[in-house]
């Protein structure tokens, strides 16, 4: 049987060892760094699959997808992503994607999922779990886990999309207050310093993602109640489709 093509395109080099250590020279691989070298392999190469990353330098993974969907040879594809959002979850779905895995992700776990596509005459999307989901949007959006404030969004975010018209001050923060066993108070203020904090080091092309930005294009610095809210939307969204599969 011939030797299937794989390209991997990860901006971590010390990944694309390890995934390609995992998969013990099973593929004819091809790893590159960054989107504009995986946009060239795509037609010098010619792979069978192609593995990339969202958050690639040069050329965004999303980019990259949409030049596997016209060239010479399509390859079957698997994204890796530390985030998504309901705009990429579009995106990927309308480019074709065979398959989505959250980072981070066990490498000998990734290997089997490639070798179940190079196997399979077709894949699908499977959607993250919504813990998985809210965890990863959180730290994409930079919130610190070492802030008490990032358990307290991680599970008021879950709370707040079963009951977007709940009050904050009345019902969501009582009721983390009543999970730690500390005040409403202390929850209010432990949520504004987290998100303060990421809010001050933020990657703006993320948080465009997430929240809309002013006419001068940058991201105002939301409140704790818009912070929630949006993200319970990604997280409803998600769940939603998983109910449509």
């Amino acid at each position: 049987m011939e030797t299937r093509k794989l390209l991997v395109a990860d901006s971590s080099a010390s990944f694309c060892a390890a995934l390609a250590d995992a998969l013990g020279g099973a593929y004819e691989l091809r790893t590159c760094n960054d989107g504009l070298q995986a946009q060239a392999l795509l037609e010098s190469f010619q792979p069978d699959l192609l593995v990339t990353d969202l958050a690639l330098p040069g050329l965004d993974g999303l980019s990259v997808l949409k030049a596997a969907g016209f060239a010479s040879k399509r390859p079957k594809t698997l994204v890796t992503t530390r985030y998504t959002s309901p705009y990429i979850e579009r995106a990927i779905n309308e480019v074709g994607v065979d398959y989505l895995m959250m980072k981070p992700c066990d490498v000998h776990a990734l290997a089997e999922r490639i070798q179940d596509m190079s196997q399979s005459v077709c894949c699908s999307v499977p959607m993250p779990i919504p813990r998985t989901t809210t965890s990863n949007v959180l730290l994409a959006l930079g919130v610190s886990v070492k802030h008490k404030g990032y358990q307290y969004l991680e599970i008021g975010i879950g709370l707040f999309e079963k009951d977007p018209q709940q009050s904050m001050t009345k019902a969501l923060y009582p009721a983390l207050a009543k999970r730690y066993d500390t005040s409403r108070e202390s929850i209010e203020r432990a949520i504004r310093s987290a998100i303060q904090s990421a809010w001050d080091n933020r990657d703006e092309k993320v948080w465009r993602l997430y929240f809309q930005p002013c006419r001068n294009g940058m991201v105002p610095r939301p409140t704790n109640k818009v912070f929630i809210a949006a993200l319970a939307e990604v997280l409803g969204n998600q769940e939603r489709q998983r109910a449509q599969m």
